[in-house]
């Protein structure tokens, strides 16, 4: 019965494993915030993020704030997080 229940808890820690950043110092709702932060903004309102990539060292996001997209980056830890406005592109009307 131990070994049954051993063999469980391992397997749920390992599937458990690859979003645990998700719930810690980056999580989804700091990420948001840090973001509407860099853009200026007061409030979180109106900010949700587009893409968002954690690994074992970094996270790297997309948002989408009231001011425009911003492209932003951080450690696994959420230290010095920095984000940069990200141009809009225009499209070419064809005539």
């Amino acid at each position: 019965m131990k070994k049954v229940l051993f063999s469980g808890l391992l397997a749920l820690s390992i599937v458990a494993a690859g979003h645990v950043n998700a719930m810690g110092a980056n999580s989804d709702k700091k990420l948001i915030k840090e973001a509407a932060f860099q853009a200026g903004q007061m409030t979180t309102e109106g900010t949700t993020l587009l893409e968002v990539r954690r690994s074992s060292t970094t996270v790297v996001w997309r948002a989408q704030t009231p001011a425009g997209i911003f492209l932003c980056k951080a450690d696994d830890m959420m230290r010095n997080p920095r984000c940069i406005k990200q141009e809009e592109v225009k499209t070419a009307s064809a005539n």
